[in-house]
């Protein structure tokens, strides 16, 4: 395989046109991986950030009107914060490692929500509705976090610098 090359006229140098370059092909992480990522990433943060939420609400005069709502600002910025590491990670928009991301930690809610006692006491659809969030949340992230199409007068700077 050969590549195309000009002689800069003040230099000397070397150019490949950006027409002609390679991307590089299979360094790349895999789907399962950026999923495995997404998730591990949203759920040490989301601990971290439940720590934060849990000194904040135990500061206040009424710690228990505070702590499911942090608690679950917690949870979902540690989502959206899983999802934009997908997306990052990836260097594309993760919307299936990421919705796969949601299912991971919704199945490890699940299963740690099945040993609490109070398991039991909550209505079937406000679960549902959490677990939803969780999923929004991981999308919008990975929506955020994908990468943008650079503006036309940033790809004309480049054009004539690579002239």
């Amino acid at each position: 395989m050969t590549t195309v090359t000009k002689q800069t006229a003040m230099s000397g140098k070397s150019v490949i046109p950006l027409s002609k370059k390679r991307k590089s092909v299979g360094n790349e992480p895999g789907f399962i991986t950026l999923s495995l990522m997404g998730a591990a990433t949203s759920l040490i943060l989301g601990l971290i950030l439940l720590i934060f939420a849990a000194i904040v609400a135990y500061s206040a005069s009424d710690p228990d009107a505070l702590s499911f709502p942090m608690a679950a600002v917690a949870l979902y910025l540690g989502a959206m914060l899983g999802g934009i590491a997908a997306s990052k990670i990836g260097r594309r928009a993760a919307y299936g490692p990421a919705a796969v991301a949601a299912v991971i930690q919704s199945a490890l809610m699940l299963i740690v929500s099945v040993f609490m006692k109070e398991h039991y006491t909550y209505l079937l659809l406000p679960k549902l509705e959490f677990h939803a969030g969780v999923f929004g949340a991981y999308l919008l992230g990975a929506f955020i976090g994908k990468p943008r199409a650079k503006s036309a007068r940033a790809r004309a700077a480049k054009r004539r610098r690579a002239v």
